[in-house]
């Protein structure tokens, strides 16, 4: 099984377990539901007779205590009751079963309770000052449902009176009333709702529910394993394409951050093997080309020896042919001796290139190298400007050799400039490295050149050997270094040696090797 199908199935797993915990907790749920809400055609009827007993009690209360007030209103026209309307209104009071009658009296524009009236033999609470809510009832129907606990009918009497009969009643026995009502109405909607909903439609509509949430699971699983494992994958291709022998291929670091710093990685390892193959390629290039270097030099001296011997003797025997002919045989023996040299030096170009010393490493003054090997080249036409700093930059080295690598550069600067010019050198020392630039300001270098200008044998002259810059840049190597050449056509070529910097020679062991 693949990373990601593993992935996959133990995301899922975790993902649907809980969402199968919550299918069966809403299925027991609508069950309870079921149970509770269905329509039950007994509650229904008590909750309807109790509302309708309710209301006709409170009804029949309601007109007695109107009766009552209209008949007290009529009897008190004159003002309050006197001692003969208070038994009266007593004794009325207890065949009604009536709780209480009030009379008020309109004094400086509000009300004032006059007189209270209860039934023979009940012990009367304290007065129920109903005042505040006089002008509400008579406004109304006047009817009072005072929520300090009576039920009242209200009578205009006349002299600016208003007679009172009333029932005392629980505090909350009209909120309570409200309940019951909208109690009633509530089941009666509810009823009304659940009766078009089916038992089968919940769970249709809960396994919807559950099927939804598993698919935004799957969903969600699919994307998390792909975007774990494509990373992966791509690593793995290009570990395969790497291994087919294809190290230009590089990923492109995604996911998580150590998804990523696996990508970038796999880009670094990619990076070195193609910079280590091409190390071999050129290592074993340079091997080849010793080896042939090697075996032209050892037949150009073989040939050489016998023409030189040769030439000596046709210059001891120039005196024997007639003097007319002397100069032409004496020009000619020169251009041959000239040539042979030519050879001979080309010889050792070769030689030493295909015997390139180990460094003998020792202290070195990279800027007395630099200003000893300028001051050789100062020459008519050419103006060699050194930027070298006041300090020594001490590298560790051979001088023989980094010597022979300053003189290439200069040479080649004084070469790219037929007509002469300005040619800088400066140096830098940096944290690790010293940095050496020979500037020049000739033509510069095409692209194409400049793609082949380290290759041994490779030259745009037409005497060159091709071996010089090969030469120096192996030497540069050898010092732990590099060389480089940046080139702009039309404006000239700059050549960077970089070589590790060394420690400063103790003292008494001399100022190191040097010009």
């Amino acid at each position: 099984m693949s990373l990601r199908a593993r992935l996959l199935s133990a995301f899922l797993l975790l993902a649907l377990a809980p969402t199968l915990a919550l299918t069966l907790v809403m299925l027991e749920q609508i069950e309870r539901a079921h149970r509770v809400l269905v329509p039950s055609p007994g509650v229904e009827q008590a909750l309807e007779g109790a509302l309708v007993v309710s209301k006709t009690t409170l009804g029949r209360a309601e007109a007695t205590l109107h009766g009552l007030a209209s008949d007290w209103a009529r009897l008190l026209e004159e003002g309050p009751p006197g001692p003969a309307e208070r038994a009266s209104l007593s004794a009325t009071l207890r065949g009604a079963g009536v709780d209480f009658a009030q009379f008020y009296r309109r004094e400086a524009g509000r009300w004032r309770l006059v007189a209270e009236v209860h039934p023979p033999g009940v012990l009367a609470p304290a007065a129920m000052d109903l005042t505040e809510e006089l002008d509400g009832a008579l406004a109304g129907d006047g009817t009072l449902r005072s929520r300090r606990g009576a039920l009242c009918a209200v009578a205009r009497a006349g002299a600016g009176g208003v007679v009172v009969a009333g029932d005392r009643v629980p505090p909350d026995f009209f909120p309570r009333m409200e309940a019951v009502a909208e109690g009633a109405n509530l089941y009666r909607r509810i009823a009304a709702g659940y009766s078009a909903i089916s038992r089968a439609a919940l769970l249709v509509w809960a396994l919807a529910l559950s099927l939804l949430l598993a698919l935004a699971a799957a969903w969600l699983a699919t994307r998390l394993s792909r975007q774990l494992t494509r990373p992966v994958a791509e690593v793995a291709a290009a570990m395969e394409r790497v291994a087919a022998g294809d190290l230009a291929v590089r990923v492109k670091p995604a996911g998580a951050r150590e998804l990523k710093r696996v990508g970038a990685r796999f880009n670094q390892m990619a990076e070195r093997l193609a910079d280590a193959r091409a190390q071999l390629a050129r290592a074993e290039r340079d091997a080849a080309w010793r080896g042939i270097a090697r075996r032209v030099a050892h037949e150009i001296k073989n040939a050489l020896t016998p023409m030189s011997l040769s030439l000596y003797g046709l210059e001891k025997r120039v005196a024997a042919i007639p003097e007319t002919e002397r100069p032409a045989a004496r020009q000619g023996l020169a251009a041959l001796v000239e040539e042979v040299e030519s050879l001979s030096r080309l010889a050792e170009q070769f030689a030493d290139f295909a015997r390139l010393p180990e460094p003998q490493r020792k202290p070195v003054d990279l800027a007395a190298l630099a200003r000893s090997s300028g001051a050789l080249h100062q020459r008519p036409g050419f103006e060699v400007r050194l930027d070298l700093g006041p300090d020594p930059v001490w590298v560790e080295g051979d001088a023989l050799l980094l010597g022979r690598v300053l003189n290439n550069l200069l040479l080649n600067a004084v070469e790219a400039m037929p007509r002469g010019g300005r040619i800088e050198v400066r140096l830098r020392a940096g944290p690790e490295l010293a940095e050496l630039e020979i500037r020049d300001r000739g033509e510069g270098i095409g692209e194409e050149v400049m793609r082949r200008v380290f290759e041994p044998y490779f030259s745009t002259k037409g005497r060159g050997s091709g071996l010089g810059l090969s030469m120096a840049r192996d030497i540069a190597a050898q010092h732990g270094g590099g060389l480089h050449l940046e080139s702009r056509p039309g404006q000239g070529t700059v050549a960077r040696l970089q070589l590790p910097l060394g420690r400063r020679p103790r003292a008494g062991t001399g100022k190191g090797a040097g010009p």
